[in-house]
């Protein structure tokens, strides 16, 4: 099975992808930034529940970060990434649509791609 670098893994959505990947028995390196933005003890209950599981890895970072990624690619050698990561609600808030604005340039944009 392939090795998938899931961003965004302690998200609602990126927690079921990696369930579902997991049960397919891929093996699952999770990325994400713990973000404040909302309960942080909900992202780390399901950070537990999913570093429960045979196959699933963690690396506390942020997308934006480029040294971050960098680091995550060479310590996890994915065959895919899955780019969950996201800020729910941004639209809402007009500081939170300047750091949008300012950081989307430096953000890494990165597909479900094959990397090898």
């Amino acid at each position: 099975m392939s090795r998938i670098l899931l961003t965004g893994s302690a998200g609602f959505i990126g927690f079921h992808a990696a369930n579902m990947l997991l049960k397919e028995g891929h093996e699952v390196v999770g990325f994400d930034n713990l973000s404040p933005y909302y309960d942080v003890n909900l992202k780390q209950t399901r950070l537990n529940l999913l570093q429960e599981k045979a196959g699933f890895e963690f690396h506390r970072g942020d997308v934006h970060d480029q040294d971050a990624v960098t680091e995550v690619f060479k310590r996890s050698a994915p065959d895919y990434v899955l780019h969950l990561a996201a800020q729910t609600r941004l639209l809402r808030f007009q500081a939170a649509q300047a750091r949008l604005l300012k950081e989307t340039g430096k953000c890494v944009n990165v597909r479900l791609a094959k990397l090898r």
